[in-house]
């Protein structure tokens, strides 16, 4: 976990966030002689319940003292811990057909999405195709060159954007049965309301249209259609998507905006930080509560970051009561004023070290 000295922002996150969605707890090794607090806060932020294996199966109680205060932290405030549930606006879709069949530009496109998600602070789960099966929960699904998707798959995508939910779309998603066979169109053409590329034959890698990106809106929901998503760093043709090609898309703010658009300009919060700082916002279903977690990765080069601006919208008949910021990092307990308007509330982080959490209890 980190930035590289190429500013690539290093993170497990993609893996915590395929378990969460398959209702199971990421066990990590991490700390250890030598280590730091960042991976520990990066369980904290975004596991469940499981700080990991702190300095590996042999180390013993033999780890830094900054490191036991994150063990103890995590011990005396583990009720903030348990049975927490992420708030998501964002679905991306991992379907099986296109990665499995292709996940070279797929690969590519949806990991990219990823990280500019990530970066932007944009609260998001990463799905699987029995997922499209309920989407209730989301406000906006991502497919991001989703090549390969079959007839019951586009038509709970055409139900989700019919009942509200927002949608954004890249490069050849549905252009391909679940078999792969080509389409003469885009399967979502209704949606998209834009035309595939020429087929160049099977040889031939499919092209990118040169157009600007359609918004559209469909019934009830919202549509956009962006063409590509555009590396920073090319990964060469079947070489894996390993995190030096992770550098955030060049167009990286057009596909935050396509997303902000499909959902309406509402999402769960805002976060005014350095690209360096990750957010991920849960809820205790049952102990009036939300939980913002603040991460710096960027520790190495700025090992803190200051006056980070919080929105965060507050659920329906709720409001909020207090604010409290903890942190394993040696800064003092605090409890920031907010303000509250319609349904949101506003308040500020004064320092974030490496880890802390916002506590907004609500009545």
């Amino acid at each position: 976990a980190g930035v590289t000295a190429d500013g690539i922002l290093v993170s497990k996150i993609r893996t915590f966030k395929m378990a969460s969605t398959l209702g199971n707890t990421l066990f990590v090794a991490d700390g250890g002689e030598g280590g730091n607090t960042l991976q520990l806060a990066e369980s904290l932020a975004f596991n469940r319940q499981c700080l990991g294996d702190v300095g590996g199966v042999l180390a013993g109680y033999d780890f830094p003292q900054d490191q036991r205060n994150y063990i103890q932290f995590f011990r005396h405030n583990f009720e903030h811990y348990k049975g927490v549930r992420n708030i998501a606006d964002v679905a991306v879709l991992h379907s099986y057909a296109t990665m499995g069949f292709n996940n070279d530009r797929p690969a590519v496109s949806t990991m990219l999405f990823e990280q500019a998600l990530i970066q932007a602070k944009v609260p998001f789960d990463l799905i699987f195709d029995n997922n499209l099966k309920d989407l209730s929960r989301y406000r906006v699904l991502v497919l991001a060159d989703q090549e390969c998707l079959n007839d019951e798959k586009m038509d709970l995508i055409r139900n989700f954007v019919r009942q509200g939910g927002g949608l954004v779309a890249t490069e050849h998603t549905s252009l391909y049965t679940e078999w792969r066979q080509r389409r003469p169109n885009f399967g979502l053409r209704d949606l998209f309301q834009v035309d595939a590329p020429a087929w160049r034959g099977k040889r031939a890698p499919e092209a990118i249209l040169q157009i600007s990106p359609v918004r559209e809106q469909v019934e009830k929901g919202r549509v956009a259609y962006v063409p590509e998503v555009k590396p920073t760093i090319e990964k060469p043709p079947s070489v894996r998507m390993t995190s030096q090609y992770w550098k955030l898309p060049v167009n990286w703010r057009e596909l935050i905006e396509a997303v902000r658009w499909a959902a309406g300009g509402r999402l769960s919060i805002e976060v005014k930080a350095p690209l360096t700082v990750v957010a991920e916002v849960m809820e205790r279903p049952g102990n009036n509560e939300l939980l913002v977690h603040l991460v710096n990765y960027g520790r190495e080069k700025n090992p803190y970051v200051k006056d980070i601006g919080v929105n965060l919208r507050i659920p329906a008949g709720k409001k909020a009561s207090g604010v409290t910021l903890l942190s394993p990092d040696g800064l003092e307990t605090q409890s920031p004023r907010f303000t509250a308007k319609d349904d949101r509330i506003a308040f500020t982080v004064p320092r974030l070290d490496t880890y802390t959490l916002a506590i907004v209890r609500l009545e």
